[in-house]
This record gives structure tokens, sequence and C-alpha cells, in this order.
């Protein structure tokens, strides 16, 4: 801190930062599970197990979402180039 600054780290700084922070998170988090287990972060074979059923969801909900905020007219016209 330089007269009441603080200064600004770098990218890679701050990306090597949260992924210590994250070591730290799983290790507390490893050693305090007590009777419980770990949900999250899911294996690759959960994540394809419970991504499929759904997907239709999301994808409806994205639909919804464009329709109703105008967003596919904004798309088309893009797309379009009026």
């Amino acid at each position: 801190m330089i007269c009441g600054k603080k200064l600004r780290i770098s990218d890679s700084e701050r990306i090597i930062k949260i992924d210590n922070e994250q070591v730290k998170r799983y290790e507390f988090e490893s050693k305090n599970l007590g009777m419980f287990e770990r949900v999250f972060p899911a294996s690759e074979e959960e994540k394809k197990l419970f991504k499929e059923p759904y997907e239709k969801y999301i994808d409806v909900s994205r639909q919804y979402y464009h329709k109703f905020t105008g967003l596919n007219k904004r798309e088309k016209n893009l797309s379009t180039g009026f």
C-alpha cells in the first residue's frame, strides 16, 4: 500500500492465489467431513449422469429467456446485418 492506495496484483498472481485458496478449502473440507459425504465437486461420471436429464429444462428456459427479453430479435438482426 503506497499513499493509501492498494496495488493491483497481476492476473497470473491472482489466479495462483485463487488456486492456492481452493486447495486450502478442499483440504479443510476433507479433514472436517465428519459423517458427511462430499457431493461437490462431482466426479466426471456423476456430472454426465446428472447433466443429461436437465439439459432439456435448461434449453427450454433459455428459449423462454430469449423470447421474453427480445434476444432472439437482436441475434437475428445481427446475423442478417439489419
